[in-house]
Formats: C-alpha cells, sequence, structure tokens
C-alpha cells in the first residue's frame, strides 16, 4: 500500500458519455493503492446516473484495497449525491474546506469539459 495521497480532478460533465473514463482513472489509482484518495469534484457542473454509479464503485473498490475515497464537492454535486441517498456512504466535503497542501498529494488529472 502507498502510504500517499492521490488527488483525481474532474471538471465539466460526468454523464453515460464520460463515466466510462472517470471509472478508468479511478482503477489506474486505485491499482497504486494509496491511503488516501480525493476526487475532486468542485468542477463538474452535472453528475448523471452513471457518474454517482462509478463513484459508487470507486468506493466500494478503495474500500476493498484499505483506500480511505474523499469527494470534494460543489452544490450540484452534493445535492445530487443527498438526493440519491447516498450521502451516508460516499464521504463528501465542501470544496473549500477539503484540500489539504499535503506535499507528497500526486495529482492525476483529467478535465473533461462540454
Amino acid at each position: 500500500m502507498d502510504s500517499g495521497t492521490a488527488v483525481l480532478e474532474a471538471a465539466g460533465e460526468i454523464d453515460l458519455g464520460s463515466a466510462p473514463l472517470l471509472a478508468a482513472r479511478l482503477d489506474e489509482v486505485l491499482v497504486r493503492r494509496p491511503a488516501v484518495l480525493v476526487v475532486d469534484l468542485a468542477g463538474v457542473e452535472f453528475m448523471g446516473a452513471a457518474g454517482l454509479n462509478v463513484l459508487v464503485r470507486g468506493h466500494q473498490s478503495a474500500a476493498r484495497g484499505g483506500t480511505a475515497l474523499h469527494l470534494i464537492a460543489g452544490r450540484h454535486v452534493r445535492r445530487v449525491v443527498t438526493l440519491c441517498g447516498l450521502a451516508g456512504v460516499l464521504r463528501v466535503h465542501d470544496a473549500l474546506h477539503a484540500r489539504s497542501p499535503d506535499p507528497n498529494m500526486r495529482l492525476i488529472g483529467w478535465n473533461r469539459t462540454g
């Protein structure tokens, strides 16, 4: 297990077309088994059911590997997570307070707009 923190950043829309890319990136990070994985969704403007499915599966996969998965989300994603009854399952944090200036943090960028 990697003792560090990994950050995966997504922006734009996470829908049926882009969810497989997010899933692939999550898998790439989780295979390294970081202690913590932060998925930064602060720049996500739309989160569809396919995106939520990817996050739930990512959460389950992370837990099996011993990785703590945390989501940074703006109001829209937080609302979708809550409305779908996943607030008690996924660890969702306010975009303003969840990021840490950890110098060991590795950024794995993903940005899909439009």
